[in-house]
């Protein structure tokens, strides 16, 4: 056990140590989003090959890795983004194993742990890698990935399977994942497996995202449904699609597949800011028992302290009110709200499938709770150590009383590179090289891009862009 010296110059030495590389963090990340609302990929690209060793400290290693993936994709460096997406692999295995963290974070804050993602970006992770084998043309490797996204998804459905109430309230399940799984099964013409991955996606378009995450059921997720459904001898099914959705199967999709996929990425993805919250705390006698209220949120939170905490003339006896920190997301949006792919002189609307920004909120909202009980429950070991310490030394619990606040901070990282929005469409195109336009629309403006596809004699492209405009600047 450390003496009580001992134990001040821990929590001095934690408290510095935090304050200083969270700082250098926040700076290089402010960097980051600068570059990004004025379209400078470029120098958003080479402020992550400054100090990359700073980057790659252990607890952040993964976002180094998330975020330079994204501007090497956006810059067209498909071989460079797809090593680094992969290098991240090893972060996203440990986040099962690390249990030392874990154990770290219950007593100093979630910062002190290795960063291992939220949900929705374990998902998009898998999207970018995906865009860069198939622009590699390396459909193999697409497959391995698809079914890497399966696994991840089973993951996702797991981890929130023995939580009450109905799974369609919250997000446990992602359609666009299904669709970006079906495509590549497509572009490998391995159609059953296609159909069952688009079935997928249309059930979870139809149960929740429509109600979760405004978002409609993709009519070309449709079009791609009905036919494989009609190609497969599955007539009845195709008749309960027609019913549920009142579009009918039209068999000149059967001769119009799309051989050419166009993602687009809009706007950024909301980040996270701390947020403060303060807490009455009221004793429930002698029972070790204390509770947490917030009558703005209406919050009322028992914790369980310890007996000898609750006594009376005890330090922790002493306290009225604590104040808690917790993430919360700040949308910044999209500066275009609609967008569509001119090729052959034709349009084709870019159609929603999936609001990166709802999903990230959804998330959080739904685990406001969970965040609270841990946040509050590691604030009072806090306090009962402080005040254990202030009964042998109070100078020392007075210091441990300040480290202690200091070191009391939201974990607001997040992979901010992530778009707003994503969107797609589908699309035939001869043999050979094509120069496309994407525009998109804005309340002020319309913004026009040119791009060039590279369509094989054989097979799938995908192809993608991302308009960085957010609609809000967050620094």
């Amino acid at each position: 056990m450390l003496r009580p010296f001992n134990r001040i110059r821990f929590w001095v030495w934690m408290a510095v140590f935090l304050l200083a590389s969270c700082s250098q963090i926040t700076l290089k990340q402010a960097q980051l989003n600068e570059a990004l609302y004025t379209g400078n990929v470029q120098q958003a690209y080479d402020i992550m090959n400054n100090h990359v060793d700073r980057w790659k400290k252990n607890r952040n290693a993964l976002l180094y890795y998330w975020n330079k993936g994204t501007f090497a994709w956006m810059l067209g460096k498909y071989d460079e983004s797809s090593k680094l997406f992969m290098a991240s692999d090893y972060f996203l295995e440990d986040m099962y194993k690390n249990y030392a963290n874990m154990a770290a974070s219950l007593f100093i804050n979630d910062k002190i742990r290795q960063y291992t993602g939220e949900d929705h970006e374990r998902i998009l992770f898998q999207y970018y890698q995906i865009l860069n084998f198939m622009r590699l043309g390396n459909l193999e490797n697409a497959l391995v990935q698809a079914r890497r996204l399966q696994l991840e998804l089973n993951r996702l459905d797991d981890r929130y399977k023995d939580q009450k109430g109905n799974k369609n309230t919250r997000y446990q399940e992602d359609a666009f994942a299904y669709i970006l799984i079906g495509l590549v099964y497509e572009a490998a013409h391995d159609e059953s497996n296609a159909l069952v991955a688009y079935r997928n996606a249309y059930r979870i378009y139809s149960e929740s995202y429509k109600s979760n995450f405004n978002t409609e059921i993709p009519r070309q997720l449709l079009k791609d449904l009905m036919r494989l459904a009609y190609r497969n001898g599955y007539d009845e099914y195709l008749n309960q699609i027609e019913k549920e959705t009142g579009v009918s199967f039209n068999k000149s999709w059967l001769r119009d597949e799309g051989n050419t996929v166009v993602f687009w990425n809009n706007g950024l993805s909301p980040v996270k800011q701390e947020v403060a919250v303060n807490f009455t705390i009221v004793r429930n006698g002698n029972t070790g028992w204390v509770t947490f209220y917030n009558s703005n949120y209406g919050l009322s939170i028992p914790v369980y302290v310890g007996n000898e905490n609750t006594q009376q003339g005890s330090a922790f006896n002493q306290l009225q009110f604590i104040r808690a920190t917790f993430p919360k997301y700040f949308n910044r949006g999209s500066r275009y709200f609609q967008g569509s792919l001119m090729a052959d002189s034709l349009a084709h609307p870019l159609e929603l499938v999936e609001n990166v920004t709802a999903i990230a909120q959804k998330e959080m909202h739904d685990r406001f709770l969970k965040e609270i009980g841990k946040t509050l429950l590691r604030l009072a070991l806090k306090k009962v150590s402080e005040a254990q310490m202030r009964k042998e030394n109070p100078e020392a619990g007075a210091v441990v009383g300040l480290v202690n606040f200091v070191t009391e901070q939201a974990d607001t990282r997040s992979w901010e590179s992530l778009p707003d929005q994503i969107s797609y469409t589908r699309l035939s195109l001869p043999p050979g090289e094509h120069e496309v336009s994407l525009r998109t629309y804005s309340s002020q403006d319309t913004l026009s891009n040119s791009m060039r596809i590279k369509v094989p004699q054989r097979g799938m492209v995908f192809q993608g862009f991302h308009t960085l405009q957010p609609q809000l600047a967050i620094n």
